[in-house]
């Protein structure tokens, strides 16, 4: 279970797995498939005078895809398994099981190590199953990418997390808060 110990400010950071329908090689192909033939403009989410053309967001993802590289089996089902979404079962069992919502208030270590070992399981078996129905998404000439993109990181990286930069893309975006 993520637990933050420290103060937790107004920021965020998003992971994008992201389907593209064959192999990007150019700047211009990945244009057409995030945005279509023509150029378009994405507001800034902080500023209504500053706009991103969709080639410079294209550049970046371009850049992006070839330092990440495509993204691993590994990685994909890391994504799924550390996901958000097991949440309110765990909460559900630990009520019914131990009669508390949260881990860190179970005073036994035993039973919060038992707790514990149930979330690890939940996870696994739930990031399987949604790994396994995001895999049937994808062709042989697909390629998929996995991008992080955070608002601790300016404007720009900002509208890149908030901007629906992926929308006319099959993908699945992870937020990590």
């Amino acid at each position: 279970m993520k637990i933050r110990t420290n103060f937790v400010g107004n920021s965020s950071s998003s992971s994008f797995l992201v389907i593209f329908p064959t192999k990007i090689n150019t700047v211009e192909e990945l244009k057409t498939w995030m945005f279509g033939a023509s150029d378009k403009y994405i507001q800034d989410i902080s500023h209504d005078d500053i706009q991103y053309s969709s080639k410079q967001i294209c550049e970046t993802v371009f850049k992006d895809i070839f330092q990440n590289g495509k993204a691993s089996e590994e990685k994909i089902l890391e994504l799924f398994e550390d996901d958000w979404d097991t949440y309110d079962e765990i909460r559900l069992y630990l009520k019914e099981k131990y009669g508390t919502e949260y881990t860190f208030d179970i005073k036994d270590k035993e039973i919060q190590e038992k707790a514990r070992e149930y979330e690890r399981r939940l996870r696994k078996e739930i990031g399987l199953r949604r790994y396994k129905i995001f895999m049937q998404k994808v062709n042989e000439t697909a390629q998929i990418n996995i991008f992080e993109y955070s608002d601790n990181d300016g404007n720009y990286q900002a509208t890149l997390e908030h901007g629906g930069i992926f929308d006319r893309l099959e993908h699945i975006r992870f937020n990590h808060h």
